[in-house]
């Protein structure tokens, strides 16, 4: 099953442009992007970083229906077949049960 997609803006440096770093939640795969002239901070600039990762290594996902959030630096990319139920019930502690409801 496919991961996540992280992204992340990197700063410029004295020899380097602004850009973004894409990769795989489990740093199979990365890749990075100069930053698009037409953009500052929009999210279609993370996803067409995110894409030219998926063509670089020759990842045949299906991207078709992605979700995204924002991070920190960046955005994440996930796949709407990973869903959570609307309650999650999970042990804290010995004895304890914390329920979670989304």
């Amino acid at each position: 099953m496919p991961v996540a997609i992280l992204t992340k803006a990197l700063p410029a440096t004295a020899k380097r442009p602004r850009r973004i770093r894409a990769w795989t939640g489990d740093g199979g795969y990365s890749h990075i992007s100069p930053w698009p002239e037409c953009v500052d901070r929009d999210v279609s600039a993370f996803w067409a970083a995110a894409l030219a990762m998926l063509k670089q290594h020759g990842l045949g996902w299906d991207v078709q229906e992605m979700t995204y959030g924002a991070t920190e630096g960046g955005y994440v990319f996930t796949f709407a077949a990973s869903k959570l139920t609307p309650e999650l019930n999970y042990r804290v502690g010995r004895e304890r049960t914390l329920s979670v409801t989304f």
